[in-house]
């Protein structure tokens, strides 16, 4: 029997937590893990889920509008989108309690209050899956005012989560993970902590190999924390201070290693975060054979714009898109799959190819609180010397195929389907040339708004027209901006 100990200071824990992590690895014997390269391009349009992450709420940051964006997330987002679930990724409060200040001196108990007020007779555990961030764990060790106040504190009296989706098509495993010290220091001034101690410990790091373990039947599994694994180098050369937050962003101080060999070894797709108020798609590589999608999320109320993350699985394959909060509608392409989530080339989303017939099925999810008139899309491929003009306007280009009348029209799945009214799709014949192309899909409804993803199609060519546009070319290519 392995026994875990939760151990101060921090130089004890990473050697501790080490020793113990490897011992505990020598009792797995995993006979399967989820496949995130299990993604189909597929014309089945009856697999498909989608959820919400949002994260950095701040409740109690003078002058932000935390708590009003909170509810618009769990009533009128959570209405008009339907996800499967909503996900927060931490900094539920901001520990200053609308202080002039600024200064995190918490926890308040007021700020966890309103908190719960939000949420309270609208989302339960079953839907919402909310985890500690470090403005939650300030002065406060044992998680005292998350286990009291969250959703999933108050339900589960732990503060890591696992939850499962399970459909006639597959099962699909989530993790909400501890990244907050243990320590219940004080926020501080002073680099390279700020009183944000952030790590996995032992009992954490067994928590979740035990967790990846028990549902290593799941198709794909995903996890969410709240602080990036590793720490970004400081820009030296930014003296405007235009990132100078990112410059103070924290990262795990123990517990990386053994965590990422954890993602590594059970084929995890996705590290979903938030901490830096900065939305990205990237991909984590280290000491990994291929790498996560490394999605770090923006601030509900502290970032200007992409506050939140709409999520879908279609096939297995993941796409993500970025709202405004407030914004209608909001669109996400499933299908194809975005070829450059994360990286360019991601391994888990470009090239998929396993198509079954002769059609290049498009599908799109819209989501809006007025009705929907109109979806149409757009399909253009970039020649290989179509020169730096293309590169650098992309929106002029789009507005030249749109005079020529590419704008196809997609059709509206079922609007009457309890799931899918959310749904549309187009059905065209395979691309005259594979190779690469950008897709554009616009949908009118409260106003117009679109999403587009540069996407591959498989190598069968056909000779009939209709759907596809080839920009002219000249110049020389520059791949790095495509």
């Amino acid at each position: 029997m392995l026994m875990c100990y939760r151990i101060t200071g921090k130089k004890a824990i990473v050697t501790v937590s080490v020793l113990l992590f490897l011992f505990l690895l020598a009792f797995y014997h995993k006979s399967q893990a989820s496949d995130p390269h299990s993604a189909l391009y597929s014309p089945d349009n009856n697999k498909i889920f989608w959820f919400i992450i949002i994260s950095d709420v701040h409740i109690g940051a003078k002058g932000y509008s935390g708590s009003e964006n909170l509810e618009w997330i769990v009533t009128e987002a959570k209405g008009f989108i339907n996800p499967s679930f909503i996900v927060n990724a931490g900094d539920m409060t901001d520990s200053t309690n609308w202080s002039d200040l600024g200064y995190p001196d918490g926890p308040h108990v007021e700020e966890w209050q309103a908190y719960r007020n939000i949420l309270s007779g609208r989302v339960d555990s079953t839907f919402y899956y909310d985890i500690p961030g470090n403005h939650d764990h300030y002065r406060d060790k044992n998680f005292d005012y998350y286990l009291n106040y969250s959703i999933q504190g108050t339900a589960t009296g732990q503060t890591q989560i696992s939850w499962t989706r399970t459909f006639d098509f597959g099962k699909y495993h989530f993790l909400g993970i501890n990244t907050a010290g243990n320590d219940g220091a004080e926020f501080s001034m002073l680099p390279p902590d700020y009183g944000d101690n952030a790590g996995l410990d032992t009992a954490e790091l067994t928590f979740i190999a035990n967790q990846l373990e028990n549902n290593k039947d799941a198709d794909i599994t995903m996890i969410f924390g709240h602080h990036a694994i590793v720490t970004r180098d400081t820009d030296w050369a930014d003296w405007s201070f235009n990132e100078a937050e990112e410059w103070t962003e924290t990262a795990l101080f123990y517990g990386a290693n053994e965590f990422i060999s954890l993602m590594e070894d059970y084929n995890v797709l996705m590290y979903g975060y938030g901490h830096s108020h900065i939305y990205r798609e990237e991909f984590f590589t280290k000491n990994m054979s291929e790498g996560v999608i490394y999605l770090n999320v923006a601030s509900l109320s502290k970032s200007e714009g992409k506050n939140y993350n709409i999520v879908a699985i279609d096939n297995n394959g993941i796409s993500t898109v970025s709202p405004d909060i407030g914004v209608w509608p909001a669109v996400i392409i499933t299908a194809p799959l975005d070829r450059n989530l994360g990286t360019r080339q991601n391994p888990y989303t470009s090239n998929v190819t396993d198509l079954s017939g002769d059609s290049t099925p498009i599908r799109a999810l819209v989501f809006d609180k007025q009705t929907v008139t109109q979806v149409e899309y757009m399909m253009y491929k970039i020649q290989e010397n179509a020169g730096e003009f293309i590169y650098t306007t992309i929106g002029e280009v789009i507005g030249m195929a749109e005079c020529d009348g590419v704008w196809t029209p997609m059709t509206q799945v079922d609007p009457n389907h309890s799931n899918y009214p959310y749904l549309w799709e187009a059905d065209c014949n395979v691309p005259s040339a594979e190779g690469e192309y950008t897709i554009v899909v616009r949908a009118k409804g409260s106003t117009v708004q679109m999403d587009t993803i540069p996407t591959a199609f498989p190598i069968r060519p056909v000779n009939e027209a209709g759907c596809f546009i080839e920009t002219a070319a000249f110049g020389n290519a520059d791949e790095d901006k495509y």
